[in-house]
């Protein structure tokens, strides 16, 4: 009966569903159905790889097993909490943790409740926590510090996390996050598909771990599938100021990376039970350059450049005043940043005098003589020109004409030619450099 009964509710379910949805807007229908797809797929959101754990095992003064503890583990930042209870032998696992710092508390009745503060929990790794209960009144509690052992002995894969705090603090050239994957052991910088900024911009530091190849590595944002196909690099890349931490894994035993180099994996961050913000520029400008020595030597102009790198970010409970009070529960993050860049680039080359654009050529810039010229149009052989000479082999002995003093007759001088100099170096002083200048 308990079957055909729990099929009658669900098909009144849905024929309320029906009703309802005939009396509402196509659009009021279709937000309703997006409202509900993102509430029902946070269950799907969370069996992605960007989460942690705390497994341990809860046992008395005498090192005897305490079934039945109940383990909870809170969020320090947003005060979300996630509860279990040990199993017979004792043990506890708390999955699906996002990555911060977490206070472990153990109660049992019959033994002081156990409060462990400060508990690391990292991107893909689980946080070992062992717990020792002392016979007491629950209402008596027991503070225990110290660092949790780093050595990760639930998985054989090694796990390099690279927190928020060297995120933010170490200096990043073009606040590249994937520089700091070069902090790693067994991780050296391998070359890019181009060179020049933008390709760093672009596609961030490729990074070649324990030997393999860059694009054997495999990047995933939040749990998510983040690679670019083409130049094997990542797909999207977060701001610094929104990555709460990433991880870097090497030695991969497991089939559910699928790669066979090192596995990136970037989770962001999230608001917290509080509201915080941040707002940053970083910036370089021609003003605070030297110019180049060469063309500061020639009385070149100095090359403008403009990098403006800029931002903020803003997070915190969800919080509508008589609608809904979400702290301790949902909470926001934005973050927006943008790069605006421009420079030019001098390229020196020698520039004729005003009478070699005339066809003097005798003397140099430097007032030095040239050597003879010849007029390639009296080669001996060259269209009604006497035959050359052969040597004794009978090979043709070429000779020509040389120009008088080393000028060229001006209507030997192309027309274009003299059109395209006057309008390319009228500007310039006969004996300095030519200086061209290409904006990107």
């Amino acid at each position: 009966m308990a079957p055909k009964r729990e099929a009658g509710k669900f098909a009144n379910y849905l024929r309320s569903a029906w009703v309802w949805a005939q009396n509402q807007t196509p659009r009021g229908v279709a937000i309703t159905a997006l409202v509900a797809a993102l509430l029902l797929g946070v269950s799907t959101l969370n069996a992605q790889t960007t989460f942690g754990s705390v497994v341990g095992s809860v046992k008395d003064s005498t090192g005897a097993v305490v079934p039945g503890t109940t383990i909870t583990a809170t969020n320090e930042a947003t005060s979300v909490s996630r509860e279990v209870v040990t199993n017979g032998a004792g043990d506890f696992t708390l999955a699906e943790l996002l990555p911060g710092a977490y206070t472990v508390t153990a109660k049992l009745t019959g033994f002081k409740t156990l409060v462990r503060p400060g508990v690391d929990v990292r991107i893909n790794q689980a946080t070992t926590v062992d717990l020792t209960m002392e016979l007491g009144l629950v209402t008596q509690s027991v503070q225990v510090t110290g660092e949790v052992p780093l050595l990760q002995t639930a998985d054989s894969t090694v796990g390099n996390v690279v927190d928020q705090r060297r995120i933010e603090s170490l200096p990043l050239n073009g606040r590249d996050f994937t520089q700091l994957t070069l902090l790693i052991p067994g991780a050296a910088q391998a070359s890019l598909p181009g060179s020049g900024f933008f390709v760093i911009t672009a596609f961030g530091t490729s990074v070649a771990v324990s030997g393999n190849r860059p694009d054997q590595n495999n990047f995933t944002l939040d749990g998510t599938y983040n690679n670019e196909t083409f130049f094997k690099h990542f797909g999207i890349r977060p701001s610094v100021d929104a990555i709460q931490e990433f991880n870097i894994q090497t030695n991969i035993t497991s089939a559910r990376f699928g790669v066979g180099g090192a596995h990136i994996d970037i989770a962001t961050r999230t608001g917290t039970d509080t509201l915080h913000g941040t707002a940053y520029e970083f910036l370089r400008n021609d003003v605070f350059d030297a110019n180049d020595f060469f063309v500061n030597a020639s009385n070149g102009k100095k090359s403008a450049f403009r990098m403006n790198n800029f931002g903020g970010s803003l997070g915190g409970p969800v919080y509508l005043p008589k609608l809904y009070d979400g702290r301790k529960k949902s909470f926001w993050f934005f973050n927006y940043e943008r790069l605006k860049f421009s420079r030019e680039s001098s390229t020196l080359g020698t520039v004729p005098t005003a009478a070699m654009l005339n066809g003097d050529l005798s003397i140099d810039t430097a007032g030095k003589p040239i050597p003879q010229i010849y007029n390639p149009f009296t080669t001996c052989g060259f269209a009604n020109n006497p035959p050359c000479a052969k040597d004794a082999s009978g090979n043709p002995i070429l000779t020509r004409q040389p120009f008088p003093n080393n000028q060229i007759p001006a209507d030997l001088i192309d027309p274009v030619s003299k059109i395209y100099a006057q309008m390319f170096f009228a500007a310039n002083p006969p004996t300095a450099l030519f200086q061209a200048i290409p904006r990107t």
